[in-house]
């Protein structure tokens, strides 16, 4: 879940970043990054028998965005994804997501990544195959960060999203594993009701606050 959520996250930046004519003369885009971050998974089981396994993802950040020789922009993006599968009868329910850019004061994280809070209300997730569905949520989160402080010195990560869209990542910067609680509700429904994945001791946390010193997004054309 955390490399289809980065890649994600990367889509992200460059839709907020690029502009239309990006790849006109054919070439990759580059978008370099600076900020903070968090992402998290969330999966909780329901319905007679705990047959409805309902898995959230979350990734928020606050971060200055440039593709030279444009200036810097500061934006806050935010990326939501809900799935619903009936474990019983091997049944995909729906998958929706949304993307916004929200206001700077939605997500916040303090100082030496020691916690993050994720605060927004009516924002919107859709089904991408089925238009017309869509579902509006109150978004509530804090992540708590323990243990030590981690360095990311140089880590070059790629995604394959399509035929032609390729996607490489270079970054360094801090991360701490944080795991979280929160809402994230319809009025209705938390489908949140519990606590984050726990780390499951692999080194590939399902939840952590991130800062973003550097990173250098390099965008295939075919993505654009």
């Amino acid at each position: 879940m955390r490399s289809r959520l980065l890649a994600v996250f990367a889509v992200a930046v460059a839709a907020l970043s690029a502009p239309a004519t990006a790849s006109a003369a054919g070439n990759a885009t580059v978008v370099n990054v600076a900020g903070d971050d968090a992402y998290t998974t969330f999966i909780s089981r329901s319905g007679e028998g705990n047959c409805i396994e309902t898995t959230v993802g979350i990734v928020a950040a606050h971060e200055s965005t440039q593709q030279p020789p444009g200036k810097p922009v500061l934006v806050t993006p935010v990326f939501i994804r809900l799935a619903q599968f009936d474990t019983c009868t091997g049944t995909q329910l729906r998958e929706l997501t949304g993307f916004h850019r929200l206001e700077k004061d939605s997500f916040q994280v303090s100082r030496r990544l020691r916690t993050a809070n994720l605060t927004t209300t009516n924002f919107i997730l859709e089904n991408t195959q089925y238009p017309d569905e869509r579902l509006a949520v109150n978004v509530d989160v804090a992540w708590s960060g323990t243990g030590d402080l981690g360095v990311n010195r140089s880590t070059t990560q790629n995604f394959e999203l399509g035929p032609d869209c390729r996607l490489t990542l270079q970054a360094t910067g801090l991360f701490r594993n944080a795991p979280a609680l929160g809402s994230v509700s319809d009025g209705e429904t938390n489908f949140t009701p519990g606590p984050s994945v726990p780390d499951d001791g692999d080194g590939e946390s399902e939840s952590q606050i991130g800062s973003f010193r550097s990173a250098i997004l390099n965008i295939g054309e075919g993505c654009l």
